[in-house]
C-alpha cells in the first residue's frame, strides 16, 4: 500500500517542479489571490511590483508599466524580494508564512508613527493587530492553550516578535503550532 502512495506523491511532486521553476522566474510578481498569479507577456521579465503615491499597484516590466487597483491584489513581492499582503487596502510585509503569519508595516495612533506587528490564521486569514487583547478576544474560547503558551513565554508585547534564530521562525509561531499539536492529542 505504501508503494502507490508513494508512486502518486513522486508523480504529484513532478507536475509541481514547472511552477515552482516559473515562481522562481519571476521573481517580482503579483498574486490577484492566494492562488493567481499574475504573469508579463514570455518575451518579457518583472523587473519590480511596489505600490505608487495614488495607491495603484504598479508591475514594471521592460519598457512598461501595468497598473491594478490596490482591490484587485490580494499581495505582491518586490524586487528586493520582500513578499507583501495586501488587506483592506493597505499593505503589510509578511515576515514568515505559515499557520500562524507574522506582518509588519508602520502605524499610527494620536501620537507616533510605530512599527505596527500584525498577524492571521493562515495566509488568507483576517489581520489583526498582536496585543492581548486580539488574542484573548480570538483564542479564548478556541485555543486557550495557546493563551497560556504565550503567558508562560512572554511578558510584555515586545516578546511577541522576537525571532528564533535556531528554527528560523519568530517564537509566537512555534508556540501556535505547539498548541495546535495539543489540541490534536486531546481530541
Amino acid at each position: 500500500m505504501k508503494r502507490p502512495c508513494l508512486i502518486f506523491a513522486f508523480i504529484m511532486l513532478l507536475g509541481l517542479l514547472p511552477l515552482i521553476a516559473c515562481a522562481q522566474d519571476s521573481f517580482p510578481f503579483l498574486a490577484k489571490n492566494r492562488n493567481e498569479f499574475v504573469s508579463p507577456r514570455k518575451d518579457t521579465t518583472t523587473e519590480d511590483v511596489y505600490i505608487n503615491a495614488n495607491n495603484k499597484v504598479i508591475v514594471k516590466t521592460a519598457g512598461d508599466k501595468t497598473k491594478y487597483d490596490i482591490n484587485e491584489v490580494w499581495g505582491f513581492r518586490n524586487k528586493k524580494g520582500k513578499s507583501y499582503r495586501i488587506y483592506k487596502e493597505k499593505d503589510y510585509e509578511v515576515l514568515q508564512a505559515d499557520t500562524f503569519c507574522v506582518y509588519t508595516r508602520e502605524a499610527q495612533n494620536d501620537v507616533q508613527t510605530y512599527t505596527g506587528y500584525f498577524f492571521s490564521i493562515g495566509i488568507g486569514g483576517d489581520l489583526y493587530e498582536m496585543t492581548d487583547a486580539n488574542f484573548k478576544n480570538l483564542f479564548s474560547e478556541t485555543n486557550d492553550r495557546f493563551l497560556s503558551l504565550l503567558k508562560i513565554n512572554f511578558n510584555m508585547f515586545a516578546g511577541y516578535t522576537k525571532y528564533d534564530e535556531k528554527n528560523k521562525s519568530y517564537k509566537i509561531v512555534e508556540l501556535y503550532k505547539k498548541s495546535l499539536k495539543h489540541h490534536k492529542e486531546e481530541d
